[in-house]
């Protein structure tokens, strides 16, 4: 297994120091990198452990598996460690498949046994067979790029030595060192989709090319290298065309412009860095957002892990369900404070003071959230209150009218911020909208006598 060394330098998997934790199924794929690795031990000083998983599916078999595996640990000197898992337990809760929930479980015990001995890596036993059964099974069930490189020698901490190395070598080898190794009788169950790709399939491309597993492997490499320039491009079309925002993330207009490979990849990546998975984000629903770019603002779409996404003005904003604001009007009325201040809905706090007119003040403030109005003309019965439907405020000396309604559409304000919207008002009549524009009536002219300036502190918000 020399080419396995060469394999291991090549990739840099094993150092002086390091602590492996190897696991170990008893069958022979396992077998042969436990051994392989104690070898490998004569060239590079590194402790070894292993960890055999009984999953709790096949009865009598799995125990007697458990067995052999801590006999031979015993017989070859190295630390073994057991876990039990239930994995009925979970293809009952999840819905997974039994193949799921195994893998599932079984990688979990691995990383939490990992930290357990401090190991500071973990090697696996996927061989080249394996990447072409996988890379098999994603193109059959369909995948981009990535399904076509599904494994790397080193995966942060973890490490699959023999991916190198066909299923036919390891058996060679463990032929000729006279070393023995269980038989599991799930594999010849041709029920599962895997074995069905290894039994029935696999045969058949090799007939083809008795080379095929070697150039299978090659091209994953291929493909590997090529997404490797592809990320950098990827990234940089994110950085262009989306922002992130308090766990959210937007999705420009401009993406559209982008090429459509890039705009894809953004939006996977975008959808699982919301969610924090990339599991069950496929095309469908890359597809379902890019024809949300289409839809009028306020529409969503539902996708994988609770998230959301909703169609605004800017683009499409991708976050998690239960942070959607409920659209609903504050419950909130008051009357305007003369020469006083109130606490509003959100916390911020509205002070109003009333002076004369004078040329010493006659320099009105342009600001967000201070703004001077004619006392004379608000002086009665103004409220503060959520803004209705009917709402309207004066735009010009002609009397003509807008609408709230109509004022939040043009000036793009997203459907789920509009409903908190607070406005100073008489009636239907609305003089200011709190912390957008006043109305043309109320506004300070040369013929004002009193002003009222109404100020809002938002605490960490400017003023400007």
């Amino acid at each position: 297994m020399k080419q396995v060394f060469r394999y291991i330098e090549q990739q840099q998997m094993i150092r002086k120091g390091d602590k492996v934790l190897v696991g170990v199924s008893g069958g022979a794929d396992s077998v042969c990198l436990l051994r392989v690795l104690l070898d490998y031990r004569s060239q590079v000083q590194f402790s070894l452990a292993v960890l055999t998983v009984e999953h709790g599916i096949r009865g009598e078999a799995s125990l007697k598996d458990m067995e052999f595996v801590k006999t031979l640990c015993a017989d070859w000197k190295v630390p073994c460690y057991v876990k039990r898992v239930d994995v009925p337990a979970l293809v009952s809760e999840s819905g997974m498949s039994e193949e799921e929930a195994a893998r599932e479980l079984r990688y979990e015990a691995l990383y939490s046994c990992g930290k357990e001995v401090g190991a500071t890596k973990i090697a696996v036993a996927h061989h080249a067979n394996d990447l072409m059964e996988t890379m098999l099974f994603f193109l059959c069930r369909g995948t981009g790029l990535a399904g076509l490189h599904p494994m790397d020698g080193v995966d942060g901490m973890l490490i699959r030595p023999l991916l190198g190395v066909s299923r036919k070598e390891i058996e060679d080898y463990l032929l000729e060192k006279k070393i023995a190794y269980c038989t599991d009788a799930t594999n010849a169950d041709e029920t599962y989709t895997r074995n069905f790709l290894r039994h029935q399939v696999m045969p058949l491309l090799l007939e083809v090319n008795s080379e095929a597993v070697r150039h299978f492997g090659q091209t994953a490499q291929h493909v590997a290298e090529a997404e490797e320039v592809l990320w950098h491009e990827v990234m940089r079309c994110a950085k262009q065309h989306s922002r992130h925002r308090d766990g959210e993330i937007l999705l420009l207009n401009s993406l559209c412009e982008a090429m459509p490979y890039l705009q894809k990849q953004v939006i996977l990546l975008a959808v699982g860095e919301v969610s924090g998975k990339r599991k069950d984000t496929g095309g469908i629903h890359v597809s379902l957002v890019q024809e949300l770019f289409t839809r009028q603002v306020g529409s969503r779409i539902d996708l994988p892990h609770a998230i959301v996404g909703e169609r605004s003005y800017e683009g499409v904003l991708l976050r998690k369900a239960e942070e959607v604001p409920t659209v609903q009007a504050v419950e909130f009325e008051a009357d305007l404070p003369v020469n006083g201040s109130l606490r509003l809905p959100d916390g911020g706090i509205l002070s109003a003071r009333v002076f004369a007119k004078s040329v010493r003040n006659s320099e009105i403030p342009d600001k967000t959230y201070t703004k001077w109005l004619d006392y004379d003309i608000i002086k009665n019965k103004i409220k503060i209150r959520p803004w209705k439907e009917g709402d309207y405020f004066l735009l010009d000396k002609a009397g003509h009218r807008k609408t709230i309604k109509k004022y939040f559409v043009d000036e793009k304000i997203p459907l789920r911020d509009r409903k908190s919207k607070l406005v100073l008002a008489k009636g239907d009549r609305v003089y200011w909208i709190l912390g957008h524009r006043i109305s043309y009536d109320a506004r300070v002219t040369e013929a004002t006598r009193r002003i009222m300036e109404i100020t809002i502190d938002k605490g960490e918000r400017t003023n400007e």
